[in-house]
């Protein structure tokens, strides 16, 4: 089951979305994807905080990590800078070692 958050969640038509986009994997290990993470802080209301492209599905090791690492995270286009104006403008790198900008539609396309 995927942990919610509080507060302005993430709507679950997005959440499916993005489930069904990684096939239930964590975008950075590969394996059981269990919690949904905003690239760039939620707390920046602009209306894409909640955009396909600005969220993606981890396990909750990978998702520890990622708040324990954040250069690395930004490296690899996991966290993206409040500062940045779009996200989906950001590579992020996958679980099979593929770069990837990610559509608002809830897919890929090359980077």
């Amino acid at each position: 089951m995927l942990k919610r958050s509080k507060g302005n969640p993430i709507p679950q038509s997005i959440r499916l979305l993005v489930y069904e986009r990684e096939g239930g994997r964590c975008f950075r290990c590969g394996m059981r994807g269990s919690e949904m993470s905003h690239r760039r802080p939620r707390g920046i209301r602009d209306g894409l905080e909640h955009a396909a492209f600005n969220i993606l599905l981890f396990c909750r090791t990978c998702h520890v990590w990622l708040h324990a690492n954040t250069k690395m995270a930004h490296a690899g286009g996991w966290a993206v800078s409040r500062y940045e104006a779009d996200p989906s403008t950001i590579p992020a790198l996958r679980w099979d070692g593929v770069l990837v900008y990610l559509t608002e539609g809830g897919g890929y396309r090359s980077a």
